[in-house]
């Protein structure tokens, strides 16, 4: 399943109009965080949320007409006091502001939707849209009337192993608006009759990720079992930045794990960056239980970052 973004980049390739709804601030209850997405085609054709299904209606309509004039943004706000939003069911007890871009064919979006594995902000001010291409430091001041949106790059998940675990997991990974990823030498487990064939990769997980180093946006799942496999998957995730790196198995399986690691030359403090055993401790039992324990953590370490 892909994100809001991923669809937006799709569509932009076939050079389709859209807008680019973005909640700019929220307040009290809000269901949605600054810098939630939601991406509108036409009337009936959207992607992504601003607010959980509240204001939904009256934002498309925003869009709409922004799509048919000739400003670049429009600036939108929905709360309990707002008799447009009440229209429309905003009954949280929250505010939000929430920003349109107009999004079409043009050299800055071209340089935006080519960067999507690590996008560069924007910095939307009344009708006028800039590409950043390195975030703003944190003692730069920004003048209120600027917003800069930094969108979120789409994430990946690695799976190291093609069990039965990793096919529990990625239905609970694409409900999320995550990828995933299947890595597994062993054909007769990888394969797409278990798994999508866009989600396998059929090698030995060192060699891949030796040309494929994983970045902030990625994460390391190693479930395989074998510590041919695990272990070399874990020795290079170490090299690279994953926001994630988990191994299945007990505390008895991972300290040996840790001494094997440690022969091959990873430092004490790279070893800690390894969740196991892996997942929240929410007395799981069973592969599915144990999978959602996987993306409770997952999910909690990534909103961490």
């Amino acid at each position: 399943m892909l994100s809001p973004l991923e669809h937006a980049q799709q569509y932009y390739r076939t050079a389709t109009p859209m807008v680019l709804a973005v909640v700019s601030h929220s307040y009290s209850s809000a269901p949605c965080p600054v810098g939630s997405l939601m991406v509108i085609i036409n009337q009936q054709l959207f992607y992504g949320s601003v607010s959980g299904g509240c204001v939904e209606g009256a934002v498309i309509e925003e869009a709409m007409a922004l799509l048919g004039q000739n400003n670049l943004t429009k600036q939108l706000h929905y709360g309990i006091s707002n008799a447009r939003a009440w229209e429309y069911g905003l009954a949280c007890g929250g505010e939000i502001d929430i920003i349109l871009i107009k999004c079409q064919k043009s050299p800055l979006f071209d340089a935006f939707f080519a960067q999507l594995h690590q996008p560069p902000a924007l910095l939307v001010s009344d009708n006028n849209i800039k590409l950043i291409g390195e975030l703003l430091g944190p003692n730069q001041a920004v003048p209120q009337n600027i917003f800069v949106w930094r969108a979120q790059a789409p994430v990946i998940l690695y799976l190291v192993g093609a069990v039965h675990m990793a096919q529990i997991l990625l239905p609970l990974i694409a409900q999320n608006h995550w990828q995933a990823r299947v890595i597994d030498p062993r054909a007769a487990f990888n394969n797409d009759g278990r798994f999508p064939a866009s989600q396998i990769i059929l090698e030995y997980p060192g060699d891949y990720f030796a040309q494929n180093p994983l970045k902030p946006s990625h994460a390391l799942v190693c479930l395989s079992h074998d510590s041919k496999i695990d272990d070399e998957a874990l020795f290079h995730g170490l090299q690279g930045t994953p926001f994630y790196i988990g191994a299945l198995g007990g505390k008895k399986t991972h300290l040996a794990r840790m001494e094997r690691l440690s022969k091959m030359g990873v430092s004490a403090q790279l070893l800690q960056k390894i969740h196991a055993p892996i997942g929240l401790d929410i007395h799981s039992q069973g592969p599915l239980e144990i999978a959602i324990s996987i993306m409770a953590q997952l999910i909690k370490i990534y909103h961490e970052i």
